[in-house]
């Protein structure tokens, strides 16, 4: 029995047909007819959602990318449209956290796997990279004030006395202030006012969220005028009339030559 089809998709209903041996006379089939539905034999490309099967340490997270980032799906159009999305399941703690092969599920829109489904490649490699969790805490700042060759700094001030900073929870725990400087550029520089960039000191790990700035009001050290020397007693200062005096001769008490 066979159904002559001379359709590429949609539904039917078509007449049995039977071959039967020479010399034999059919009487009847049952059933006479069949019904269904073609289906075109379609393939999409997949992007590939990673997921973690168990919940992670509070302390830390992991980045994750799968190798390849998608996968191509073969299938009936009708079953391939049911498809919500394609993930890859990984459990970070049964592994030393390098890389980890890993099946692909498709997963309807109800979360339940897909099958009758061909899914190249099956599995999988994903990479993951643990890294801490950064938690935020404010902290005072507390200024270093400047010193400028040249100049005296008048005054200083914070734009903002605190600033928030972010790290990991057991090495802001440890921390309740962070030191400022300024970073000003000596170059050129002239009296007058600056409102400049600090530069904080943090540890290795932690990072600011945001930079204060600060108002520096700079002025010229005045120039110091030497003050005049006192005559010594019984001394003149020697003038235009002042004769020369011959200079002083030898022990032999005879006068240099050339005078």
């Amino acid at each position: 029995a066979y159904l002559d089809f001379n359709q590429s998709s949609g539904s039917y209903d078509k007449r049995i047909r039977v071959d039967f041996p020479q010399g034999t006379r059919l009487i009847s089939t049952s059933p006479a007819t069949a019904i269904g539905t073609v289906e075109q034999i379609s393939q999409k490309e997949y992007d590939i959602e990673i997921l973690f099967e168990t919940p992670l340490s509070q302390n830390s997270l992991f980045s994750a990318r799968a190798e390849p980032k998608s996968v191509t799906i073969k299938g009936r159009e009708s079953v391939l449209d049911k498809i919500a999305k394609v993930i890859a399941i990984v459990n970070p703690t049964n592994v030393n956290l390098n890389k980890i092969i890993t099946k692909v599920v498709a997963l309807d829109p109800d979360n339940q796997a897909i099958s009758e489904l061909e899914i190249n490649p099956s599995e999988v490699t994903i990479f993951l990279e643990k890294s801490p969790i950064l938690h935020p805490k404010v902290v005072d700042i507390v200024l270093e004030k400047p010193e400028i060759k040249d100049f005296i700094v008048d005054s200083v001030e914070l734009s903002k006395k605190t600033v928030t900073i972010v790290g990991p929870k057991a090495k802001l725990d440890k921390i309740e202030k962070v030191t400022a400087k300024v970073d000003l550029d000596t170059q050129k520089l002239e009296a007058g006012t600056y409102n400049v960039k600090t530069v904080l000191e943090l540890a290795d790990g932690i990072a600011a969220m945001d930079l204060p700035t600060v108002k520096i009001v700079l002025s010229k050290i005045p120039e110091l005028v030497p003050e005049p020397v006192p005559e010594a007693e019984g001394e003149t200062n020697d003038t235009t009339n002042t004769p020369i005096r011959r200079p002083d001769t030898p022990e032999n008490k005879q006068p240099n030559s050339g005078f």
